[in-house]
């Protein structure tokens, strides 16, 4: 281990002490060269938590986890040398000028493996920033597009509550397709939250994570999938069997006195009193009927997406005839 990491320093001058090494330090691996402690430390915490997993499942699940969050870190240095090269450009005429220079000499590259090092440092320097600028620019187009998108349908507070700006394009992606098909974002609340508790409960599935951002890319991907074999309710006999009904609040009383139903109705300017504070409204309403074998069908909000919403139940509590 170091003996000493001090440092000299006078008025005029830092001077760097010399350090005694060990052999203790050859334990950390060439990872201690290139790492600072933080992240070694990240690293071997990670390699304990793989370890104490038995289950090969288990592990790869822990593995994608980590995957997403360093993709997540790449997207947002990308995005901030975008937004870097943004202000630089518009700031200042000799960052543009070089920028535009670099650029019609087709010298613009990420890394410098393609091409021999330049006696000029400094000039190799630059043409590998703006390669990398260039990239990160098209990312953060592609990623603004999308988040755009969505802030247009779920309002900018939710985008900007939730911190999604680092999530990277794919997740971009099925956030947009979700806020399209569902532009109300209370609803795509709803059901993404029951889509996240089914997630927790099921042991080999990650559990939601204390985060302002818990969704994962999953679930939009399972949102995406039942959005796509959904379709309107079927409300004409004509076209087959009826799904639901949508009626006024006299025509839902005059089908409900008469008719035998087994779909639900939904009807508006149905409500013809005040609910009073002292029982639940359903409660109410069915002391206002009269017929106390009929059948009604309520809604059961805890049923998983995949079931029957509603069930016809008797007004003693009992299950009627689906």
């Amino acid at each position: 281990m170091a003996k000493d990491h001090s440092l000299t320093t006078s008025s005029d001058v830092i001077i760097l002490n010399s350090m005694e090494m060990d052999d203790e330090d050859d334990s950390l691996g060439d990872n201690a060269l290139v790492l600072t402690r933080d992240q070694l430390q990240q690293v071997e915490d990670f390699r304990n938590r793989l370890l104490n997993k038995t289950d090969d499942a288990e592990k790869l699940e822990l593995c994608a986890e980590k995957r997403n969050e360093l993709l997540r870190h790449n997207t947002e240095l990308q995005i901030l040398v975008a937004t870097y090269d943004d202000v630089m450009s518009a700031a200042c005429h000799g960052y543009e000028n070089k920028k535009r220079e670099t650029a019609s000499k087709g010298t613009l590259r990420p890394t410098g493996r393609h091409k021999k090092l330049d006696n000029n440092l400094e000039r190799d320097e630059w043409e590998c920033y703006f390669g990398i600028a260039t990239s990160a620019a098209q990312v953060k187009s592609k990623c603004l597009a999308a988040l755009k998108a969505v802030a247009k349908r779920w309002g900018r507070e939710v985008t900007l509550h939730y911190e999604w700006e680092s999530r990277g394009e794919k997740f971009y992606n099925l956030l947009r397709a979700s806020a399209l098909k569902l532009p109300e974002w209370n609803d795509t609340a709803r059901a993404l939250t029951i889509i996240m508790c089914q997630r927790h409960n099921n042991i080999k599935r990650a559990c939601i994570v204390q985060s302002r951002d818990p969704i994962m890319q999953a679930d939009l991907r399972e949102l995406g999938g039942m959005l796509g074999n959904t379709r309107p309710p079927n409300t004409d006999r004509s076209r087959g069997l009826v799904d639901a009904l949508f009626l006024t609040g006299v025509e839902a009383a005059s089908f409900v006195e008469y008719a035998s139903l087994s779909v639900p109705i939904i009807a508006e300017g149905q409500q013809q009193f005040q609910w009073n504070t002292n029982d639940r409204p359903i409660a109410q309403l069915f002391k206002r009927m009269t017929h106390f074998n009929r059948t009604v069908s309520v809604q059961i909000p805890s049923r998983s997406p995949k079931e029957d919403s509603f069930e016809n139940r008797a007004r003693n509590g009992t299950t009627g005839t689906r």
